[in-house]
């Protein structure tokens, strides 16, 4: 049951990540998570700020912190695709990667 599980949704921009994620919260009643953007709104810059100003091992630091305070039953966490070479993800509950390729499939 998705209640039940973590969803990462990983993927490069322009994916479907954020389109996928709304749906699940939409259909399932899940809790939704945006790395970017959570991080964004606690940095009180953009991304591509804190990048130019803070560089992205720092960057990766709130993002990994987020991803573990995130992590929960009944939670889609819309990650960016390079969360994947730096993350590990051990809960002890289902998990599910899903990569969004951005393509509209036949009969959607």
């Amino acid at each position: 049951m998705i209640q039940d599980t973590v969803i990462y949704l990983i993927g490069f921009m322009g994916a479907g990540k954020s389109t996928v994620a709304k749906e699940l919260q939409q259909q399932y009643g899940v809790q939704l998570v945006e790395m970017d953007e959570t991080i964004a709104a606690r940095e009180g810059m953009p991304i591509t700020d804190i990048f130019a100003t803070k560089g992205e091992a720092y960057f990766r630091q709130k993002e990994t912190a987020l991803l573990g305070q995130a992590a929960a039953k009944g939670t889609v966490i819309s990650c960016g695709g390079a969360i994947c070479s730096f993350c590990s993800c051990s809960q002890s509950f289902p998990v599910a990667v899903v990569w969004p390729c951005g393509k509209k499939m036949s009969g959607s």
